[in-house]
């Protein structure tokens, strides 16, 4: 569940706008587990404290390699999650961009079959 990730990392994605209800469940993440929030993508208001990390697939790259600050933070993470925006999937680079999601998931333990733990999450657009 949202509410229990400790870290919650945000890849392309606005969920104030795109999601609402995710954005009422990070926001009870952060008042239940003092989760904290980060952002690779535009800067934007969304309704709590977080730590834009840039803006550009570089950022992805460097998390993934273990050269970002934040990757120290990452692997310190209990039960980390990461949610992917809808707008990355049709970005001309998509399929790069999320096999390095992918990667930072499998490095960083997003998703963690010893604790049962899938933190990896791709918001898409709903066809019906």
């Amino acid at each position: 569940m949202i509410e229990d990730a400790d870290v919650i990392l945000l890849v392309g994605v606005n969920p104030r706008t795109e999601a609402p209800v995710l954005n009422s469940r990070i926001l009870k993440a952060i008042n239940k587990k003092k989760a904290r929030i980060l952002s690779i993508g535009t800067p934007a208001d969304l309704t709590y404290a977080y730590t834009h990390l840039g803006n550009t697939a570089t950022t992805l790259s460097e998390i993934a390699s273990g050269k970002h600050a934040i990757s120290e933070e990452l692997k310190a993470a209990k039960l980390p999650m990461m949610i992917v925006g809808r707008d990355v999937l049709s970005r001309s680079d998509s399929q790069a961009v999320l096999s390095t999601a992918r990667n930072i998931a499998t490095t960083y333990k997003f998703v963690n079959a010893d604790n049962g733990w899938n933190g990896f999450n791709v918001l898409h657009r709903s066809q019906g």
